[in-house]
């Protein structure tokens, strides 16, 4: 598993989790969980690897439906509670970054094309401006996306 890491989307309602190998975006084995079959993200990742026949990646990346600037993360639309720094532990995974799942969505904003983004409000779409990201879910999620140095 030294070549994947391991990606999660975690809503108030689904849980997602993929693969993806190192260097790429393309996101592998993706499944689909339904959080309230869970009582913890622990379960819901292990029945994850389980489903996978897998061992555990020494990276993972979790975008998450709450804030995320403290190790203690309360779901703000579920009853998960969880420590990044024990979840780290308890899976031995080297890299653990855990993120709002809008600012994962900003992040990856970088990475589409002009067809896939659209123009809101008059005149023409300008190149390297800011990017918004709007979307409702069990919530409503915003983030937006500021480039500098020409780079995103």
């Amino acid at each position: 598993m030294n070549n994947f890491s391991l990606i999660a989307d975690i809503g108030g309602t689904n849980a997602r989790f993929a693969m993806v190998k190192t260097g790429s975006i393309e996101p592998t084995n993706i499944r689909n969980l339904a959080v309230d079959d869970f009582e913890s993200i622990e379960s819901a990742i292990k029945q994850y690897l389980s489903e996978l026949g897998s061992g555990i990646p020494k990276r993972c990346c979790i975008a998450i439906a709450c804030p995320t600037h403290n190790d203690t993360i309360s779901m703000t639309n579920n009853g998960w509670v969880f420590s990044k720094q024990a979840l780290q532990n308890y899976f031995g995974i080297e890299q653990l970054s855990v993120i709002n799942d809008y600012a994962a969505m900003a992040y990856a904003a970088a990475h589409l094309t002009d067809d896939q983004l659209i123009q809101v409000g008059r005149g023409e779409p300008m190149a390297d401006f800011p990017i918004a990201v709007l979307g409702a879910g069990t919530g409503l999620g915003v983030s937006g996306l500021v480039r500098s140095g020409g780079s995103s």
